[in-house]
């Protein structure tokens, strides 16, 4: 399988992999439109042949271990919010 049949295939696994209703009609506009074969660019990043779908899969990958390492900076951090005294004055 060349790069860019295992990335088209990665990619129509993971919006297949949300079970989301309505997913087969964007998989069917992504092929008919040439998403799959477009490049990223005209002249500068990712400029050939598959490089759309290549670079759409890396910010996929970036997003993904962003969240990661969020939810594990969130599972440290202890949040001891002051709870709130409203003192009423003495006579």
């Amino acid at each position: 399988m060349n790069m860019n049949l295992s990335m088209k295939k990665e990619f129509l696994d993971l919006l297949l992999s949300t079970n989301r209703k309505g997913v087969e009609p964007v998989i069917y506009g992504l092929e008919s439109t040439g998403f799959f074969e477009s490049p990223a660019s005209q002249a500068a990043h990712l400029a050939y042949d598959g490089g759309l779908v290549e670079h759409s899969l890396n910010v996929f990958r970036i997003a993904t271990r962003i969240a990661a390492d969020m939810r594990s900076a969130m599972s440290w951090t202890v949040y001891s919010p002051r709870p709130y005294h409203h003192h009423q004055p003495t006579s």
